[in-house]
């Protein structure tokens, strides 16, 4: 892993993978009251620059452990906040966390992978999470022939 310059840049593209599929998110759910939703902008956001972290980490130590514990602790952390707002809300739905998963492996793949990789895997991410009512749209019209 290189230091300086290119680190700062792996980090503010893991960062700005977080803040896309963050936008994303907050615009589903933005005529929700605050504090009714798990994650938004800034929870995304930064769980895509904790991922850079960890893969910075990781890189120094020579180690895969200090990013895959970070994962651990966001999909441990994020599945307790999610439990919560299903059991509030009753929608049984596991995006959210996959997604905020997803944000973190991104942001450690800016720092210790291919940039363009990230970056196009997170505008994928985004892009599926929008088209939701698209894709549900295009499975109901599926037949098994």
């Amino acid at each position: 892993m290189n230091t300086g310059d290119d680190l700062l840049l792996r980090l503010g593209l893991a960062l700005a993978i977080g803040l896309v599929i963050g936008i994303e998110r907050g615009w589903r759910r933005r005529d929700e009251p605050d504090g009714a939703r798990t994650a938004g902008v800034r929870t995304f956001a930064l769980i895509g620059l904790l991922g850079g972290l960890m893969g910075a980490l990781s890189g120094l130590a020579d180690s895969y452990g200090p990013w895959l514990a970070g994962l651990a602790l966001v999909a441990t952390g994020f599945g307790v906040f999610s439990f919560r707002e299903t059991r509030a809300e009753g929608d049984f739905s596991v995006t959210n966390l996959v997604t905020a998963m997803t944000v973190f492996v991104l942001g450690v793949l800016a720092v210790l992978g291919d940039l363009r990789a990230a970056a196009a895997a997170g505008v994928v991410t985004a892009g599926l999470l929008a088209g939701r009512e698209q894709l549900h749209r295009a499975v109901a019209r599926l037949t098994w022939t």
